[in-house]
C-alpha cells in the first residue's frame, strides 16, 4: 500500500493515536484508583461501625454484669440473714423444747429453782435445783427423770427443808413458811436429744 499522506500528517496521526491510547490508560487508571478508595473507604467505615458496635456492646455487658453482681450480692447478704435468722430461732425453739421436756418429767408439787441448760453443758454434769412441797415429792424427781429418759447419772446432792429455822423478823414474827418448802439438788448429765422434738427423734 503507497502511503500518500505527507510525513507531517502521518507523524500527528500517529501521535494522535497514541494520545489517545494513552489517554485509555489515564482513565482506566483513575477507575482503577476510584475503586481501590471507595473498596478502602467502604472498609474503614465498616470496621468503625463494627469497633463502635463492640465498644457498645462491651459496655451493655459491663453494665449487666454489675448489675448482675450487685444482685448476687443481695442475694448472698439475704442468704446470709436467713441463715442467721434459722440459727436464732432454731436455738430458741431447741431451749424451749428442751424447758418443756424438763417440765413434763417434774412431778406435781415441783418446781424448778435453777438450772444452767445450753448446748454447751449437755453431756456435763450439771446441778438441778427444784423445790417441792414435801419431801416424798422432792425424791420423786429422780425418779420421774430417770422414767424420762431425759438424763443420766441422776444422783442427789443435798435435801433441805426451807424456812424450817427462819429467823424471826423485826416485828418478832416469824418468817412464814414457802409453798415449797423443800429443796433438793441434784447432779444430772442431760442428754442432746433433749434439744429435739419427738417429731425429729422419729425422723433421725
Amino acid at each position: 500500500m503507497i502511503n500518500l499522506l505527507p510525513p507531517e500528517t502521518a507523524k500527528q496521526i500517529h501521535a494522535s493515536r497514541h494520545n489517545n491510547l494513552l489517554l485509555r490508560y489515564l482513565i482506566g487508571l483513575i477507575i482503577a484508583l476510584g475503586l481501590i478508595v471507595f473498596v478502602y473507604a467502604t472498609t474503614f467505615i465498616l470496621m468503625k461501625t463494627t469497633e463502635q458496635s463492640s465498644v457498645s456492646s462491651s459496655s451493655e455487658n459491663k453494665q449487666k454484669i454489675a448489675q448482675h453482681k450487685e444482685t448476687e450480692d443481695r442475694a448472698k447478704a439475704y442468704t446470709s440473714n436467713l441463715k442467721i435468722a434459722k440459727s436464732l430461732f432454731d436455738s430458741e425453739l431447741s431451749h424451749t423444747t428442751a424447758l418443756n421436756k424438763i417440765a413434763s418429767a417434774l412431778p406435781n408439787g415441783t418446781m424448778i429453782q435453777s438450772l444452767d441448760l445450753s448446748a454447751s453443758t449437755v453431756g456435763s454434769p450439771i446441778t438441778l435445783s427444784v423445790q417441792a412441797k414435801t419431801k416424798a415429792d422432792a425424791l420423786a424427781v429422780k425418779t420421774s427423770f430417770e422414767k424420762a429418759k431425759i438424763a443420766s447419772n441422776i444422783t442427789i446432792s443435798s435435801l433441805a427443808e426451807q424456812n424450817a429455822d427462819a429467823p424471826a423478823t423485826d416485828g418478832g414474827e416469824s418468817a412464814q413458811p414457802t409453798a415449797y418448802p423443800v429443796l433438793i439438788s441434784l447432779n444430772v448429765t442431760f442428754d442432746k436429744s433433749i434439744f429435739t422434738t419427738d417429731k425429729e427423734e422419729t425422723n433421725g
